[in-house]
Parts: C-alpha cells; sequence; structure tokens
C-alpha cells in the first residue's frame, strides 16, 4: 500500500518496485517533506492513497487558504500531492489521480502601483546613504532583474559609453546564491544607461576601491563586493529589505518590489 505517513515521507510497501524506482521514491519524499509535514500530513497523513477521494484533496487545499497563506503556496501543496499520486498512478499502485478534478487553486497577480516620481526621489535619496545604495540605483534606473543586478562585474560595465552587458544572473543552487548563465539567448545582452546612473556608479566604485584598499585583501571583480574573494550573493535577499525599510520611511503606501 502506498501512505503519506506522518513524518512527511512517501512510504511504498510493494514488493515489485525495483531498486531504481524506490531511489526515485525517496528522492521525492526528500524534496517534499517539508510541505507535506506542514500541509498535507496533518490533514490526510494517515489515509491510505487508494481511499483519497477528490473532498480529501479540497480539505488540504482548503486548509492552507484557511491560515491565511497565498493562493501560490496552496498552488504547490497541490502540485507536491498530485505528483505523488501521479507517481503511484504510473507504478499501478492506483488507477486514477484524484487530483484531476479538482481545479488547481489560481496564482492571483498582486497589482504594481510604481512610486511616482517624487516618491522615487525621496527613496532613493534614503538608499543612497546605505550599503546597497548604488544597487537600488541600478535596479529603479534600468529595469533590470534583481539577480542581474546582484551578477554585475566591473568587467562588464563600460562607463566612459555607458552600457552594460548582461551575461549572468544570482540564482538559488542547492540551497546557495551561485552565479549561473542566462537561461536563454535572450537574456544575454547589452542595455544603455543614463548619465546619472553612470555618475552613481563611478562614485561607488571609487568608495568601494577606497574601503577595499583600507581593509586589504584579495578581491574579484565583482560590482558590489565588500568582502575579500566573495561575491556578496546576499544582496540579493537583502535589496527588498533596505527598499521596503526606506518606503516605510517616507510613509508610502506604494509597492516598493525589487
Amino acid at each position: 500500500s502506498f501512505l503519506i505517513e506522518g513524518d512527511g515521507r512517501y512510504n511504498f510497501q510493494a514488493p515489485h518496485l525495483s531498486s531504481r524506482a524506490a531511489l526515485v521514491v525517496h528522492y521525492l519524499s526528500a524534496i517534499h517533506t517539508m510541505i507535506n509535514r506542514l500541509y498535507i500530513n496533518p490533514i490526510i497523513g494517515q489515509v491510505k492513497i487508494q481511499r483519497l477521494a477528490p473532498s480529501d484533496v479540497q480539505r488540504v487545499i482548503g486548509s492552507v487558504l484557511d491560515k491565511g497563506l497565498s493562493p501560490t503556496t496552496a498552488g504547490r501543496v497541490y502540485a507536491t500531492l498530485h505528483r505523488a499520486l501521479a507517481c503511484a498512478m504510473k507504478w499501478g499502485v492506483v488507477y486514477r489521480n484524484v487530483c484531476d478534478v479538482i481545479d488547481a487553486p489560481r496564482e492571483v497577480n498582486p497589482e504594481i502601483n510604481p512610486p511616482d516620481k517624487q516618491t522615487l526621489k525621496e527613496l532613493l535619496s534614503l538608499v543612497m546613504v546605505k550599503p546597497h545604495g548604488a544597487a537600488i540605483w541600478t535596479l529603479a534606473y534600468t529595469g533590470l532583474r534583481r539577480g542581474e543586478v546582484c551578477a554585475l562585474r566591473w568587467d562588464r560595465l563600460n562607463l566612459d559609453k555607458g552600457t552594460m552587458s548582461i551575461v549572468g544572473a544570482v540564482s538559488r543552487q542547492d540551497g546557495k546564491l551561485v552565479i549561473t548563465e542566462p537561461k536563454s539567448k535572450n537574456s544575454r545582452r547589452m542595455i544603455h544607461v543614463g548619465d546619472s546612473t553612470v555618475a552613481v556608479l563611478r562614485r561607488h566604485r571609487a568608495e568601494l576601491a577606497e574601503y577595499r584598499l583600507s581593509v586589504g585583501g584579495v578581491y574579484d571583480d565583482h560590482a558590489w563586493s565588500s568582502r575579500p574573494r566573495s561575491v556578496d550573493c546576499w544582496t540579493q535577499t537583502s535589496l527588498p529589505r533596505h527598499g521596503s525599510r526606506c518606503a516605510e520611511r517616507v510613509g508610502s503606501s506604494t509597492a516598493f518590489t525589487i
């Protein structure tokens, strides 16, 4: 039988499964353990998979939404359960996937209200005195993705011509933030930046060089790194925090999304 056990593990008790299939099951269990433990197991943790009904799936999704969590989280829970049942169906443990008769939770895209010119000016005046000021300015005036800004290197910036070559982005792999190649050909591109952004980057580079000289050590060519041999990938997660704090200080109700 196939159970979704209380400890979050997918447990196949089927003698006909090969060692490879068992390995796949173990891998899936490792990925979805947290979702199972928090959202699925408390509701249907001891129900045999052959006895699962669409109403059980509805109960799981409803419990997620009742906790005040977003439809996106509910969708991930649904996807986890759907994937587990799909594996069971493929291996002949069940004859149908009860998730197929349930509509997946729809993601609700939040309304984006960009700040007006005056609010943006006030926000930038505050962030420019912060360690991430130049990075947030670059985000505001170039339209780059957060990961692309965090991956910028000086050898990809031509401040004399006012251009940036976008050839990488910071992303999360195996729980770590790393610089990766662009996902598509169109993601590799060159953009032009305005004079004000060039001036901000020139000042940032001078201040960063002065700081590095005072601290010492060997640095790479990363545009934001203030530590020896470090790409400071933590910048990707800290930028929104600094931006939101500055938005609160100017009393802006505008969503400051980075």
